[in-house]
Formats: structure tokens, C-alpha cells, sequence
């Protein structure tokens, strides 16, 4: 059984525990300094003093308290700042490894399969809206069966899909990176089987880049 993954040690709630812990701490050892000293000079002190005492103490370190106050309320702001930056990179990340591929995925697979006149890519649709992983690797195998097809049709040969790509120029086909890189991996799942990790939304983003060469030829 794999062991268990331990607690952050220190954690945001215990960074303001701490803060607070500290000020408290100052506040109590300077009023004992403060009222030590008030009582060296009489052992009779009166209520007032007492009063007049604290407020003289409190009048004391009040730029001090302003200071800290200041320095707390600077590192909230450093933090939620940071967490900021840290969810900015995080989302530009995610642009970047998704690309166009899910936006796509909102315009064009969130709808149903229904109303395809391609009979093939409706299977294809069929399989990726599945929750079984086998299915969206079916998927991807039949998407790129329909990708040879149309290269054949279009007139390329070769023994394989990728020698039928390699003999497309860039001008005849503006989705030709997208059907190399969909082809690919069709050849890892072919290569690795069930062993091969493939999520649903990456099988989805495989599928729009099918899609994409697809459109361009007008088969679906």
C-alpha cells in the first residue's frame, strides 16, 4: 500500500497564527516591563494609576504598533499578490500546452453527436463522449483511419499514414502540423496499448485537431 502523503508542516492558516501569536507576545512582555516599573516607585497604587499607567504605556508604543500593523498588512499584500502571479502562470500554462484545441473543444464537441452526415466521424464522436478510456483511445484509431483515407483519396501515397504526410507540401494542406501531431499519437497508443495514460481532455484535444483537418477538406 503506497504511504500516505504527509501535511504541508507549515500552511497559510499557521502564518497567521503565528503573526498574531508574535504580537500578542510583545504586547504582554511590554506591559509587564511597563508595570514593574510603575510599581518600583510605590507599592500603593491607586486605580487611577493604574489607568494613567496603561494609557502612558499604550501611548508609548503606539508608533510601534502602527509599524507592525503596517508590516503585517505589507505581507498579506505580498502574498495574495504572489498567489496572484502563481495562478497567472498556472492558467498561461494550461493556454499554451491546450492551444486553440480548447476553445474548439467548447465551440464544437461540448455539442451532441447528432445531426453528422459523416457516419464515421459521428462513431468517432460517439466513442469520445464515452467515460471509458478505451473508447477515447478508439476514437483517436478511428479518427485516424479517416485521416488516411482522405490522403489516399486526395491522391498521396505511401506504406503508412506518416509517408502519405511526408508527401504534402504546406500549401496544400494548412493543417498539416495538426495531422501530424494528431497521427502521433494514434502511433503511441498503437505502440503502448492500455498502457498508455490518456485523459479525457487530452483525448478530446487530439480529436479537435482531427476535426480541424477534416473541416479544411469539407468531409464533415
Amino acid at each position: 500500500m503506497a504511504e500516505e502523503k504527509s501535511a504541508p508542516i507549515f500552511t497559510k492558516d499557521h502564518f497567521q497564527e503565528t503573526i498574531i501569536f508574535l504580537v500578542v507576545l510583545i504586547l504582554i512582555g511590554a506591559a509587564a516591563d511597563r508595570f514593574t516599573a510603575s510599581f518600583q516607585g510605590s507599592t500603593a497604587s491607586t486605580l487611577l494609576s493604574l489607568w494613567s499607567a496603561f494609557l502612558a504605556w499604550l501611548m508609548g508604543i503606539w508608533p510601534w504598533m502602527k509599524v507592525l500593523a503596517a508590516a503585517v498588512i505589507g505581507l498579506c499584500l505580498w502574498w495574495a499578490l504572489y498567489s496572484s502571479m502563481k495562478l497567472y502562470n498556472i492558467r498561461k500554462e494550461e493556454a499554451e500546452l491546450y492551444g486553440a484545441g480548447a476553445n474548439s473543444l467548447k465551440d464544437g464537441l461540448t455539442a451532441a453527436p447528432a445531426e453528422k452526415e459523416n457516419e464515421k466521424w459521428t462513431k468517432v464522436l460517439e466513442h469520445i463522449y464515452s467515460n471509458s478510456p478505451s473508447d477515447w483511445r478508439l476514437a483517436i484509431i478511428e479518427a485516424d483511419i479517416m485521416l488516411d483515407e482522405l490522403l489516399t483519396a486526395k491522391g498521396y501515397h505511401g506504406d503508412s499514414i506518416g509517408d502519405k504526410l511526408k508527401g504534402v507540401l504546406p500549401g496544400d494542406m494548412k493543417s498539416l502540423d495538426a495531422a501530424w501531431e494528431a497521427h502521433k499519437v494514434r502511433n503511441r497508443i498503437a505502440h503502448s496499448g492500455s498502457d498508455f495514460e490518456l485523459s479525457e481532455r487530452e483525448a478530446k484535444r487530439v480529436i479537435t485537431l482531427f476535426e480541424s483537418v477534416f473541416k479544411e477538406f469539407q468531409i464533415i
